[in-house]
């Protein structure tokens, strides 16, 4: 089968000579403060976007790395001065699982999980988060 093209790009000029071509798209945490209300505004641009370049937004699928801390998470340290302020997701299984549900009540069909520490029992922390997420 096909291979999907994702474009991972804000940028105006990337995106006008990528949307006529790619099946998905997709956001970086820190680019929309790791946030349900902080995406709301770069899905409505890139509607925009894909209607001033003669494209179906439908046809575009969209996707978001998400940070999640887990317990003994501090900060992604990426070096990236516009990571080091992002707040990640935290909270019981629950509480993540339902913010991470609300990525998708808003048209996302992917999330990204940048988990925070990447360390085997921070693993074991977010199952029942996925589990919880898959259920729904």
């Amino acid at each position: 089968g096909e291979i999907p093209l994702m474009v991972g790009s804000t940028g105006e000029k990337m995106l006008r000579l990528t949307l006529p071509h790619v099946d998905l798209w997709n956001i970086w945490y820190a680019d929309f403060g790791n946030s349900v209300d902080g995406l709301v505004p770069h899905l409505e641009r890139l509607d925009a976007l894909c209607e001033e370049v003669g494209r179906n937004p439908a046809e575009v699928g969209r996707t978001a790395a998400v940070l999640v801390t887990a317990p003994g998470g501090l900060t992604r340290s990426s070096g990236a001065a516009r990571e080091r302020h992002t707040t990640g997701i935290s909270g019981s299984p629950e509480e993540v699982a339902a913010h991470l549900l609300g990525f998708r009540d808003i048209g996302i069909s992917h999330i990204q999980i940048v988990l925070d520490p990447i360390t085997p029992e921070a693993i074991e922390w977010l199952a029942p988060t996925i589990d919880r997420v898959r259920q729904d």
